[in-house]
């Protein structure tokens, strides 16, 4: 793997040999396989679109995120903990939470 560090943002090859561009705010808690593994709404789109066995009804972002940030946050978690210096420096602003809404053929 290749991280490379910029004014804003980290260079990081975690998916292959394609570069992400990865804010420096989210290595402040997880790490780039972490990171590898939170997608947006047009990746889950691409991913689930082809499938034979479903219908996808609707993909979009929650508006639940902050909620549920400020929720997980306040509890005392070990993982939450350390979730805290991300999201405290701007995380949130590269997040969101996912809903998929998809029908059985």
């Amino acid at each position: 793997m290749h991280i490379e560090l910029s004014d804003e943002f980290v260079s990081s090859n975690i998916m292959g040999p394609n570069t992400v561009l990865i804010p420096e705010e989210m290595l402040l808690s997880w790490t780039p396989e972490d990171l590898s593994t939170m997608h947006s709404c047009s990746w889950w789109e691409n991913l689930l679109g082809p499938s034979d066995s479903i219908d996808i009804v609707s993909i979009g972002e929650m508006a639940c995120f902050d909620q549920a940030w400020t929720d997980w946050l306040a509890c005392d978690n070990e993982y939450a903990r350390a979730d805290r210096a991300a999201m405290e420096a701007g995380a949130g602003a590269f997040m969101n939470l996912v809903a998929i809404k998809a029908l059985k053929r």
